[in-house]
């Protein structure tokens, strides 16, 4: 749809340029907005598969993504100076939002930053300090491209095959949706600047998640509580 209209106005402006049309009429035409596509629920067992699938060589930044909900370019962009001396939390620069916000982390996520912390090589003091530089191309952070190309070859062998990198965030969203994190929160942790993005997640919370809901209502109010059966006389 948005393809032949770029060339319909392309041609319409030469002709406007050539005086033969008043206007461009194609550029007037609003198109519809592409229909979302429906996000594919990853679940934890699904994920651990594609972690242990995957190539050493990213597997670390891959158990970030994963155990943040962070962008890609958020985690290749983190540098040492970002990182809680305890390693139990990151400091992210959302590129997307143009904003920074403080993360905890899951004890895999610490255990990771602790192994590739000792295992760094001695980086001189002018040099940038990237957590995952890259093996090729001196002060620079590793390459995404690479990064998608291993995940979609761990993703495939571990049953996954449409389940792309971003996936990882989304799923860490509704594996929060689904552990009854307010949305709030779950704002702030994904880094979005308002609240009806973040709530595009509410519609994927599963039943057994919707049924505790219901469940602690009623229990509030009284209705799962059994009445007690009296006693017949005479009984013992």
């Amino acid at each position: 749809m948005r393809a032949p209209r770029a060339a319909l106005s392309k041609a319409w402006a030469r002709a406007k340029a050539l005086r033969v049309v008043e206007a461009n009429l194609p550029r007037q035409v609003e198109l519809p907005a592409p229909a979302e596509k429906p996000l594919q629920y990853i679940s934890p067992e699904d994920i651990d598969r594609a972690l242990a699938a995957v190539r050493p060589t990213v597997r670390a930044i891959v158990t970030l993504t994963a155990d943040t909900g962070a962008r890609i370019s958020e985690i290749l962009n983190l540098r040492w100076r970002d990182v809680a001396h305890d390693f139990t939390s990151v400091n992210l620069h959302r590129v997307k939002t143009r904003t920074a916000g403080r993360v905890a982390l899951t004890p895999r996520a610490q255990a990771t930053l602790k192994r590739v912390h000792a295992e760094r090589p001695p980086t001189p003091l002018e040099a940038p300090d990237w957590v995952f530089p890259s093996p090729y191309k001196k002060g620079h952070p590793y390459n995404r491209s690479y990064v998608y190309v291993q995940w979609k070859k761990a993703a495939t062998k571990a049953g996954l095959r449409d389940t792309t990198l971003h996936g990882l965030r989304h799923a860490f969203a509704m594996h929060a949706i689904n552990a009854q994190v307010p949305l709030p929160l779950l704002r702030d942790a994904l880094g979005h600047t308002n609240l009806q993005t973040t709530n595009r997640y509410a519609d994927y919370a599963d039943a057994s998640g919707a049924a505790q809901v219901v469940a602690a209502v009623a229990e509030a109010r009284g209705q799962g509580r059994k009445k007690p059966r009296r006693r017949k006389k005479g009984s013992a």
